[in-house]
């Protein structure tokens, strides 16, 4: 064997783990022995120090020397007392050292850790008329647990070499001798030798090791007779994999179109988006609205109904309808299958399709196969309808993507019917009406509204979102900037509307922050309907809120 052979580690382990125990075992007799010897120490110091208080007090009140002297040489006829001392009032009348220890004084024995010391006051009647130190020596306890220590390092040291002798013989016979024969005949199976036999005897564990080596060698010899028919298996699975193989290529080869789909599919919606932004007339979206669709989805038939006025649904663009009396233009909210879906806000799809619902060709008319009707919700309310023949059944990517692009077909409807009626309430102009009587606050809210009108024609105006961005940036922070200014005063001159007035800034701050945040970040937002909030409000709180602090503080003198 190796100098690193199994059994060497085996018994160095074994080894390791008695020493380990023993060094336990030492180490748990050591801390017993200190804490027996620290207890029987206790015990005779409180042992002297009873003597003391019992055998001393009548003797020193009725100031018999004599009997304190034997009192006290008794307590010394203890080996391990190596100082006594007695003083009465402050001063020592009695003290005695050891011999072996000199000069020594009790200072001395208090600062050395081989030594236990105590004091103690002597009582006669519950009245102190004297003291009492007594010194107690470790010495004779050390030896003591010097001596049970040896004995066990010795013990220990016997039943190490006892246990390392007695186990490497008992390794070496049952465990590693066998293994060494299982090793030799394993060899000489791996050069080839089919026919050599191991020998296994026992029915220990490496008995049955060996006959594991024998029924793995009968295999051996039983594989290489096969090793044709194996050969024809192996041909097969090559065969398998192949065809997996293929598999998986035509699989990565879906994902890829899948991946590209995809992102057709996204830039089809940044340029729907582009659309949408081109026109501000609703009809003028519609129609470019269902030429995109049905050109990237390839429909043929498309209709876009959008709410007018009351209830109904009126036709705004259509692509591809057959021209005939008789088709209608127009739906009542909850009637036909447009009014339907309005009402319930929810898409449908139809398969049984409507007489109305044919395509002309050059060749005749033919009917789609299939029509999906879709309402535009906003604000839980339904704006428009969007109706989608196909020829084919709609995959569930077109299906997922009109519904991503309903959401910017819904918010650039609403954007032109907020539009619509932001051209009735139209900009908004200074006049007396809006005149608090402060003049710099009156400057302030001129400025106020030429931000609200620049805002109105940069969305009028259809201007990118970095410059509505500009604009609505410009109108938060001089909003700010003006209400600062409003409180400031109100707060100086002690204007009791204060804190209502100030929490309808507030109000109006936050909720405009909000906004621009949501549109800086990339949100998508009505600006128009945010238009139409705020100059409400301006001309509201002007106007009223506003008015109601001049009087107050012209007559402070402020003009």
């Amino acid at each position: 064997m190796s100098n690193d052979s199994i059994s060497r580690r085996f018994n160095r382990s074994i080894i390791r783990i008695v020493i380990g125990l023993l060094l336990l075992f030492s180490v748990s007799v050591v801390i017993y022995g200190v804490k027996k010897m620290n207890l029987q120490l206790n015990n005779k110091m409180n042992y002297a120090l009873k003597l003391a208080q019992t055998s001393l007090p009548r003797a020193l009140w009725n100031m018999d020397t004599k009997s304190v002297d034997e009192i006290l040489s008794a307590l010394f006829l203890d080996m391990d007392v190596v100082y006594l001392s007695l003083s009465v009032e402050g001063e020592i009348t009695y003290e005695k050292v050891r011999q072996g220890f000199g000069e020594s004084n009790f200072a001395f024995f208090q600062s050395s850790s081989d030594f236990l010391w105590a004091e103690d006051r002597i009582l006669h009647r519950n009245k102190e008329i004297g003291n009492v130190r007594i010194v107690l020596s470790k010495d004779s306890f050390k030896s003591e647990l010097n001596n049970q220590l040896m004995a066990v390092i010795v013990m220990a040291l016997i039943l190490i070499g006892v246990i390392t002798v007695r186990s490497m013989t008992i390794s070496r016979k049952l465990i590693f001798h066998p293994l060494a024969g299982l090793e030799r005949s394993a060899s000489s199976i791996a050069g080839g030798n089919l026919d050599a036999q191991i020998i296994c005897e026992g029915d220990d564990e490496i008995g049955k090791l060996g006959r594991s080596f024998n029924t793995m060698r009968e295999s051996v010899k039983k594989l290489v007779t096969d090793l044709n028919s194996v050969n024809e298996e192996l041909e097969q699975r090559v065969e398998m994999r192949t065809a997996e193989l293929l598999k998986s290529t035509e699989e990565l080869k879906r994902a890829k179109e899948e991946a590209e789909t995809s992102g057709r599919y996204k830039t089809a919606l940044n340029e729907l988006s582009d659309i949408l932004h081109s026109g501000n007339e609703i009809q003028e979206m519609a129609g470019n609205l269902s030429r995109y669709i049905a050109e990237f989805l390839k429909l043929p038939l498309i209709g876009f109904f959008v709410k007018t006025s009351g209830k109904s649904f009126s036709r705004a663009a259509d692509f591809g309808y057959y021209k005939k009396e008789g088709l209608p233009d127009s739906f009542e909210f909850g009637s036909g299958m447009i009014g339907q879906v309005a009402k319930e806000r929810k898409p449908i799809m139809l398969k049984d399709i409507p007489e109305y619902a044919r395509i002309s060709f050059g060749f005749g008319e033919v009917s789609p196969r299939v029509i999906y009707i879709y309402p535009l919700v906003y604000d839980d309310q339904t704006i428009a309808v969007l109706e989608l023949g196909n020829f084919n059944d709609f995959s569930e990517t077109e299906l997922e993507w009109i519904k991503e692009a309903a959401k910017n077909v819904t918010l650039a409807l609403q954007t032109i019917l907020s539009i619509s009626e932001l051209k009735e309430i139209m900009q908004l102009e200074w006049d007396e009406s809006y005149d608090v009587g402060i003049s710099e606050f009156n400057a302030q809210h001129k400025r106020l509204i030429i931000y609200v009108n620049s805002l109105f024609d940069a969305i009028n105006q259809k201007e990118n979102d970095q410059a509505i961005g500009a604009v609505l940036n410009g109108l938060t922070e001089y909003t700010k900037t003006h209400f600062a200014a409003e409180e400031n005063l109100m707060e100086k001159y002690g204007y009791p509307d204060y804190e209502s007035h100030k929490e309808e800034h507030n109000t109006l701050a936050s909720e405009v922050i909000e906004i621009y945040n949501r549109f800086d970040s990339g949100e998508k937002i009505n600006l128009a309907t945010l238009l139409i909030f705020l100059v409400n409000w301006l001309k509201e709180h002007i106007k009223k809120t506003d008015k109601r602090y001049g009087p107050y503080l012209n007559r402070k003198g402020i003009t």
